[in-house]
């Protein structure tokens, strides 16, 4: 302990006394830790960070599989209080749903988000209130639910003033009186992991808030509830897999009409989130990124690294007189490591403080959505452990081959006044080069993963959506909390269309339910006629929206045959819908002429009404913007009203100078409506989910692959910076002799050329093995894109020679009478 406290000691006055030298390691290594530190809060957050609540790793997820859809998604109810009831598997089994609703109490209104939730939900997750108290079991019963509400702890801050007095309070939801019950612990944050919630509301109460969808809980065919168990004590996430499997085929039995080809699937919450239905990508994408800032944290040690054999050199007669005095080999290595971890820990430190500021800047970032989306990036005990031990595997990686290079000496060179070989032995010369062309190879590997991140996010902007994605402007409004029945709420609908179509600018306008790549997608099972399923055949779901007249024209999607939607088909017309044409081919006309589909029939729902297509329109990109083509299909808003839509609106000029005077429209019509989501189609798809990600994607990877290509390059200027200092005797002999000076740049730049060709063809044969994983996340361009293997290496080859060429112009202009007398 003594010894090793002496070396740290000492460790400490040898870098005071080269800061510069201490200054450049401790900033490379901050970087190439900070980055680490940085995505590992991200990957922490959504991967590793369980929920605040009792034994979280006894939570598993379970979701919803059908032949249909390539994802898992909701549950029904029926489905839910079965799997509740029927596995044994399970100690606990709860449903959620999160949705708006319109708040009003001290004659304040304001919409906020909620999570509908069993009266189960806080029990089976340990959680009590900070203040009064949560749910009773019976008050979550769809038959039997109280008017009461829970309000999270943040939100009893901002609205109530942290006021005990809240608790007992009557607000109002949607019109109808309920009562605060309780307020949450600060620690739970609910079950969304990127939701900020505001009010929790007993499940059985959602008919009653929301008419319009009365009925649905009993539907075993309406699935949108997250399912959520807590295993007993002893069991397995593979013996609850078996056991929902089992209930899956008995429900099939029990219900085929519902039921037939349904499956569970069942996940641990970790692995569940931030929704099921996009959780299998999200370990690939973590994986991919990790990898990435750990090949710039291999950069940055082996810049490191090559700092600490050019400064051994200088230290090289120290280490020869302590070793002639009798100290062992192992406590020069011990002395020279503990150098390494002192560095190591500071740049540890700053790295920590780099991560800091970077996921204090990712949490601000704010998505283009009225949901209340929240990037909870704090770091816990799991990010400063990944810190320490990253900090740690630094200061090895860095550390141990100069400590044992410089630990084995040549004495007799060494001890020698003057002697110039101390420093220039072969087998250093080998390690630095060696280090220089494993810098190069890896900070070709990381610019090529930007550079095809790059080429992805400027394909993905210039994807052939199937829509209007210029001079289009949209905004939301839900009548069904302001207390609008079905009549008044298409009269509304229909005069705001119409003032607003007179606007000056407008072109068209038009009603949807939803919008195309958002986060509100609907499903529909479909049974078209004279096709009964069979037994053997499990539920048709497709995706679908409501729409009202001149849809297609407003948002710009071609209809291929047939006829568009007209006032004339309203509630007492017969039912009609149009079709996209992956729908049409996938029913009725196959690979030929989607004309067949014109006036089949079908029926929504198994028991639902019977439409008939009148329209054929062009494919989208509906859910995922790298989705194949999927079926679809759009019904009349006239024929099935929904309360909550969104008003696009097609102008001749810019879109967002029309957005004011729309809502102003609103307002003059029902001062009280609340208008949200109001933005530029640009907008949604450039900030929104679509693209936020893809986008944010390949800023990062151009900020990791840039960050690579410095430090890659301060360690070829090092090298070659070092080999010009050490050569100054013979350089000048070289010029003395008749080399000119082409000859001495020549002589200098090939030793940096080498180098960097040397990483560059390792690099590349890299690159071909290891983008291949990235395919599943790139859009419109290959793993090997002939294009960025071209460039990238070219690129890194012009830079590397650029920073090759400032040592090789001091060389140069070596004077060969002071060169010849260099020591």
């Amino acid at each position: 302990m003594g010894n090793t406290l002496r070396d740290l000691r000492y460790s400490i006055r040898s870098l005071g006394k080269n800061p510069g030298f201490a200054a450049v390691a401790v900033l490379t290594l901050a970087l190439g830790i900070g980055v680490n530190s940085a995505v590992f809060s991200i990957v922490n957050a959504y991967l590793f960070r369980p929920l605040p609540v009792k034994d979280p790793e006894q939570l598993v997820v379970v979701a919803t599989k059908d032949n249909t859809l390539e994802f898992p998604y909701e549950v029904s109810y029926p489905n839910y209080e079965d799997i509740r009831d029927r596995t044994e598997v399970f100690s606990d089994v709860v449903a959620f749903q999160n949705g708006v609703v319109s708040m009003s109490a001290d004659d304040r209104a304001e919409r906020v988000w909620v999570e509908w939730v069993t009266g189960n939900y806080f029990s089976m997750l340990g959680v009590e209130a900070a203040i009064g108290r949560t749910f009773a079991p019976e008050e979550g019963k769809i038959t039997a639910s109280q008017p009461v509400v829970v309000v999270s702890h943040a939100y009893w801050k901002s609205r109530f003033g942290a006021s005990p007095a809240a608790v007992g309070k009557t607000v109002k939801l949607n019109g109808h009186p309920l009562t605060i019950i309780g307020v949450l612990p600060e620690s739970f944050t609910g079950t969304e992991s990127i939701l900020k919630l505001d009010m929790y509301l007993p499940l059985g109460l959602e008919d009653q808030l929301e008419p319009a969808s009365a009925g649905w809980l009993k539907n075993r065919n309406d699935t949108g509830l997250r399912v959520m168990g807590r295993l007993k004590p002893g069991a397995s996430l593979e013996q609850a897999r078996a056991a929902v499997g089992v209930l899956a085929s008995q429900l099939q039995q029990e219900y085929p009409v519902t039921n037939k080809g349904v499956s569970f699937f069942a996940a641990l919450e970790t692995n569940a989130r931030p929704v099921i239905s996009i959780a299998d990508s999200i370990p690939r994408i973590a994986g991919v990124f990790s990898a990435l800032v750990a090949l710039v944290l291999l950069i940055a040690c082996a810049n490191v690294a090559n700092l600490t054999l050019a400064r051994a050199t200088a230290r090289q007669k120290e280490i020869a007189i302590r070793l002639a005095l009798g100290a062992s080999r192992a406590r020069i290595i011990r002395l020279m490591l503990s150098e390494s971890m002192v560095l190591s820990f500071l740049g540890g430190c700053g790295g920590l403080v780099l991560a800091l500021w970077a996921t204090d800047w990712l949490a601000s970032i704010r998505v283009s959505t009225d949901a209340p989306v929240n990037f909870n990036l704090r770091p816990d005990w799991r990010v400063l452990a990944f810190s320490v031990l990253v900090a740690l595997v630094a200061g090895l990686v860095s550390g141990v081959a100069p400590a044992f290079q410089t630990s084995r000496p040549n004495l007799n060179e060494s001890l020698k006044e003057g002697g110039r070989g101390a420093g220039g032995g072969s087998t250093r010369h080998r390690i630095r080069n060696l280090l220089v062309v494993s810098q190069v190879a890896v900070s070709l590997l990381v610019l090529i993963c930007a550079g095809l991140f790059t080429q992805s996010a400027k394909n993905a902007e210039r994807i052939d959506l199937g829509f209007r994605t210029e001079n289009l402007a949209m905004m939301s409004m839900d009548l069904g909390p302001q207390g609008y029945d079905k009549e008044r709420g298409r009269q509304f609908y229909k005069q705001l269309a119409e003032r607003v179509r007179a606007l000056p600018g407008v072109s068209t306008v038009a009603l949807a339910r939803d919008t195309q790549l958002g986060y509100n997608n609907h499903t529909e099972e479909i049974v078209p006629e004279g096709r009964t399923p069979t037994p053997e055949e499990g539920r048709t779901s497709v995706f679908f929206n409501v729409v009202s007249p001149d849809y297609f024209e407003t948002v710009g999607t071609s209809l291929l045959a047939g006829r568009e939607f007209t006032e004339r088909d309203n509630e007492s017309a017969p039912g009609v819908a149009v079709v996209n044409e992956a729908m049409a081919r996938r029913f009725w006309t196959g690979s030929d002429s989607i004309d067949g589909a014109l006036g089949k029939r079908f029926r929504v729902g198994r028991d639902g009404p019977n439409v008939q297509v009148v329209g054929v329109a062009r494919d989208s990109k509906y859910v995922f913007l790298g989705e194949e083509s999927r079926s679809f299909f759009y019904t009349p808003f006239a024929q099935r009203y929904r309360s909550d839509m969104t008003l696009f609106i097609h102008s001749a000029g810019d879109p967002a100078s029309v957005i004011a005077a729309a809502r102003q429209v609103v307002t003059d019509i029902d001062r009280d409506l609340p208008v949200y989501d109001a933005k530029t189609m640009t907008t949604h798809l450039r900030d929104g989910i679509a693209l936020l990600f893809v986008r944010m994607g390949a800023k990062l990877a151009g900020g990791f692959g840039l960050l690579g290509l410095v430090l890659a390059l301060v360690g070829i200027y090092g090298v070659v910076t070092y080999s010009v200092t050490q050569r100054t005797h013979e350089i000048g002999i070289r010029v003395a002799l008749g080399a000119n000076r082409s000859d001495v740049l020549k002589l200098v730049l090939g030793q940096g050329f080498i180098l960097t060709l040397a990483g560059v063809a390792i690099g590349l044969a890299g690159a071909l093995a290891v983008t291949r994983v990235m395919s599943s996340l790139l859009y419109g361009v290959s793993t090997t894109d002939p294009l960025t293997f071209a460039l990238v290496p070219v690129l890194l080859t012009v830079v590397a020679l650029a920073a090759s060429f400032i040592p090789a112009r001091r060389a140069m202009r070596v004077d060969p009478m002071i060169a010849l007398r260099y020591e």
